[in-house]
């Protein structure tokens, strides 16, 4: 449908858009692979606040667990506790949480955010799916529409990023897709744009994510390309909005804008490293993840059709990518795939449109039907490295787990272990090159602590400041001995640390079962014999923690823990 009244939500749904999102918001929600435990993880918990609190502060739920379970996500600003993160998703979330909290779920449970998150991911994805394929329905076919709105999701991090977790990004993308489907509806000739509603979704952008600010000035500049009387009237709204935003941060936190908004944040000048690693590196780079995006650019650049839209498009991504390698850490910590360029997406989207559109004018058949073949051929595979392999395959979270290797260059930029072909053989074989083979050689007596990076730790819970708890039952310090002295029969090993209640520990050292105590707090442990033959020198050691009866804290934290590991002693019995 392209008539003049084409409207974006009133019109019925055509069969291919219905099918369209109902397959995505199957995709999203079925999906295996999470990152819920991420940056944005109370963020619903702030949006339940705001329902029945009245408020953004966090101080009614403070308890002794409170600063475990959120950590580095909330801060202390004089007598009141807040959500670090941006508020934008904290706002419209409201209604959603409202809902759930008709059906009585909390979402001072943190398993019940996890999930919650989810629920609001899928159905935020296929909105932003439907507002592309209602924005492609002015310029192509509504086939067309509906098969590029559909990989545009799926062949990119609207999928691998917004599918896994409330990401800042993911309302952000939704906004700035509305606010394209406004100045297409414009430049069309389908009506007037309309300022005080492109200018909510701009302000809601950046409320959500301070970089959208990036998009709300390439717009600023869209509007003055049409004349100083839209310019006015868009520059004069969205003023408002900011001031109101101003205001009510004056008023809250005492400061012109919360922290997460200040431009400090930004690191100055890009690095040559982040520049490449943003665009083409296994890790992140978006031309590997989403290879099609350069083709697709390429041609609505050359094609010189609806100029001002892939001007508006091309500059903002450029500033953005520019911005975004000022990051530290450039490479978005914890996530999959290029999952800064997540809100460029719906611009992306927009560029294929307008690419499709002008290769119809193409005079030779022969050259438009290569390049459409290759841009399926990239895009099926994006599809299959953001979809198949971001959301559907959990090993690909593994990438993220090696810790100090996995923010050096030569992990990031290492084609042999890239995150979308990441598998269990992959895995194993990055930690014996990256982390075990380079351990260093350490001598009896010998102390091990959880934060020494001369040992190798897999499957603990995140380091605390005096130690680390281990899991149920997988816990390993894998360490490399140097030599022994043959004269030597036995050693001791200490354990100093804690548990939540009475525990049994079985130790395992290189598969020999060493011990098999229960251990109380408040009595001193005992230590552990070693027959010297269990151990090897010159070699790699692993150490093994089994506890059967690991049991979690309680209140809301929903870890399953054993024992707290302060230091662990290897030495020569007195």
């Amino acid at each position: 449908m392209t008539s003049a009244r084409l409207s974006l939500f009133r019109d019925l749904f055509s069969p291919a858009e219905l099918l369209m999102v109902v397959g995505v918001l199957f995709v999203i929600l079925w999906a295996p692979v999470r990152y819920t435990n991420s940056d944005m993880l109370g963020t619903l918990l702030v949006s339940q606040t705001i329902l029945e609190d009245r408020t953004v502060r966090l101080d009614a739920h403070v308890d002794d667990d409170f600063e475990r379970t959120y950590s580095y996500r909330v801060r202390r600003k004089g007598e009141h506790w807040y959500h670090y993160f941006p508020m934008g998703s904290q706002v419209f979330a409201v209604p959603y949480v409202a809902t759930l909290r008709l059906a009585k779920q909390d979402m001072a449970d943190p398993r019940k955010d996890e999930n919650a998150q989810l629920g609001l991911c899928a159905l935020l994805v296929a909105t932003i799916a439907l507002v592309l394929v209602r924005t492609g329905r002015m310029l192509v076919s509504t086939p067309e529409a509906v098969g590029i709105g559909t990989i545009a999701v799926l062949g990119g991090p609207l999928a691998s990023t917004a599918g896994t977790a409330l990401w800042s990004s993911v309302f952000t993308a939704l906004f700035v897709a509305l606010a394209l489907h406004e100045v297409v509806r414009f430049e069309t000739g389908r009506g007037d744009v309309r300022p005080p509603w492109l200018c909510f979704v701009l302000f809601a952008a950046y409320l959500c994510r301070p970089t959208a600010a990036l998009f709300v000035l390439a717009m600023l500049i869209y509007a003055a390309s049409r004349g100083r009387r839209l310019l006015l009237s868009v520059g004069g709204w969205a003023f408002g909005f900011l001031l109101v935003f101003v205001v009510f941060s004056l008023w809250e936190f005492g400061q012109v804008l919360p922290d997460y908004y200040a431009a400090s944040r930004v690191g100055g000048v890009p690095e040559l490293e982040a520049l490449w690693g943003n665009i083409a590196s296994p890790s992140r780079g978006l031309l590997v993840y989403a290879p099609h995006v350069a083709i697709v650019t390429g041609i609505a650049v050359a094609a010189r059709v609806h100029g001002r839209l892939v001007a508006l498009i091309v500059g903002w991504a450029a500033a953005h990518w520019l911005v975004i390698s000022t990051f530290q850490p450039w490479w978005g910590g914890s996530c999959f795939g290029p999952r800064f360029f997540t809100e460029v997406f719906p611009g992306f989207a927009l560029l294929a449109f307008v690419a499709l559109r002008a290769g119809r004018e193409w005079k030779l058949a022969g050259s438009r039907f290569i390049a459409l073949t290759v841009i399926c051929v990239l895009a099926l595979f994006a599809v299959y490295a953001n979809t198949a392999r971001g959301l559907y395959e959990p090993v690909t979270a593994k990438w993220n787990w090696s810790w100090p290797h996995s923010q050096s260059s030569e992990y990031l930029f290492d084609w042999r272990f890239p995150q979308f072909a990441y598998t269990e053989q992959s895995h194993a074989e990055r930690e014996r090159y990256y982390t075990v083979a380079r351990l260093p050689a350490l001598t009896v007596p010998l102390t091990i602590r959880p934060r020494d990076e001369e040992v190798y730790l897999t499957d603990w819970h995140r380091q605390e400041e005096q130690g680390r708890w281990s899991r149920a039952r997988g816990s390993r310090i894998t360490f490399k001995l140097g030599a022994l002295d043959p004269a030597v029969q036995e050693y001791e090993l200490l354990l100093d640390g804690f548990v939540l209640q009475e525990q049994r520990i079985k130790l395992r050292i290189n598969g020999r079962l060493v011990s098999s105590q229960l251990y109380r707090n408040r009595e001193a442990w005992p230590p552990t014999t070693v027959p010297a033959y269990v151990l090897r020198p010159n070699e790699l050691n692993v150490i093994r923690f089994g506890c059967p009866r690991a049991v979690g804290p309680g209140g809301g934290d929903t870890r399953v823990m054993g024992v707290f590991l302060k230091r662990l002693q290897i030495r020569v019995p007195e």
